[in-house]
């Protein structure tokens, strides 16, 4: 590729370029980006997220959630049709639904930077690095913000704990359960948990916090071989445990622990663009999609140009992430939401 050609055909290989400058790890040491809670979400989600190709809805996702909320229990008290000691071959019942939503993206992020072509004259390989690093730092700011969004959105979906007030050790106050900061331990949270993840019929529990648990976490793994210190990494293997420092500083949620059934949220992504770069002539851009290097599934629209400014040739990129989040709306009980939401406090 010579110096300063960025045909759609070269911008692929740059891209192959950029991407082998992310694997060197001396490089990257500097660019990974704090992902914590987009990441995990990510990974456990439950519902499907499909984009809609439809161009009058190109701002619109489909987002399949499944739906067993009927009731249709009958016994032998029943006036119209009671149930008897006799059996019938006819059995009729109500089907699981898997119900489909469309839902439009809400979060839109990007980045750009530009490259001036005459200060690698005649060291083209230097200006492929600098494109290179100049992608990998716009990740590390779209997945920095993408993700602090994400943290921020996750306050809205609290739910009423179903497990707090007297003889426990929540009390329920302003959307969180507030825990005393001597209990948030494993051994001092954990078996409170279990229990208010029973009564708030959680699947299973997935925690995320700001660092309210992460020295306890870090001396429960260290104690795990001593005799007496096995109890407390033992509880946080019942559990998914992660911690997003500074996602949640971001949002001055450091004293927060969010706890979710993985399956009430759903993140989606969307793109206008094709994965072959697209030339258009007016104006002079070229218009592609890449995938994110951190967030499978996830793709940036991004958009080339090469312009020349004051005698100078500069090469500009903007790379663009469209994306949503959502929290289950056809739970059976409204005021169970899969999300509770718990503050330390002195």
């Amino acid at each position: 590729m010579a110096a300063g050609d960025f045909s759609p055909t070269s911008l692929v290989e740059l891209q192959l370029r950029m991407e082998s400058m992310w694997h060197d790890k001396v490089k990257n040491r500097d660019y990974n980006p704090d992902l914590a809670t987009a990441k995990i979400i990510l990974e456990q989600q439950t519902a499907e997220v499909t984009p809609i190709t439809n161009e009058a809805l190109d701002r619109s996702v489909s987002i399949n959630w499944v739906d067993f909320c009927s009731n249709s229990v009958r016994d032998e008290t029943e006036t119209e049709d009671p149930v008897g000691d006799d059996d019938s071959c006819d059995v009729t019942g109500l089907e699981p639904e898997s119900k489909s939503e469309l839902k439009e993206l809400d979060m839109f992020i990007e980045d750009s930077f530009m490259v001036n072509e005459e200060k690698f004259r005649g060291n083209f390989i230097n200006m492929e690095e600098a494109i290179a690093i100049g992608v990998l730092g716009m990740e590390r700011n779209l997945i920095n913000k993408f993700n602090q969004k994400i943290a921020a959105r996750l306050l809205t979906y609290g739910g009423v704990n179903q497990y707090a007030g007297v003889g426990t050790i929540g009390t329920n106050n302003g959307g969180y359960t507030e825990i005393a900061a001597a209990n948030f331990t494993a051994e001092g949270f954990f078996p409170y948990l279990q229990q208010a993840g029973v009564m708030n019929k959680f699947s299973s529990l997935l925690m995320i916090d700001g660092g309210n648990l992460f020295q306890d976490n870090y001396r429960a793994q260290k104690y795990l071989g001593n005799d007496d210190g096995k109890a407390a990494a033992s509880m946080y293997g019942d559990l998914s445990y992660r911690n997003d420092l500074f996602g949640f500083s971001a949002n001055d949620m450091a004293n927060v622990s969010i706890v979710l059934d993985p399956g009430s949220v759903a993140i989606g992504t969307a793109n206008r663009f094709p994965e072959d770069p697209r030339e258009i002539k007016n104006p002079s851009v070229t218009r592609y999609s890449v995938p994110s290097n951190y967030l499978p599934g996830v793709r940036y629209d991004v958009t080339y140009k090469q312009t020349c400014v004051n005698g100078k040739i500069w090469h500009a990129w903007n790379y663009k992430l469209r994306a949503g989040m959502w929290d289950n709306p056809i739970r059976c009980n409204e005021e169970i939401t899969g999300t509770l939401l718990f503050k330390k406090v002195a």
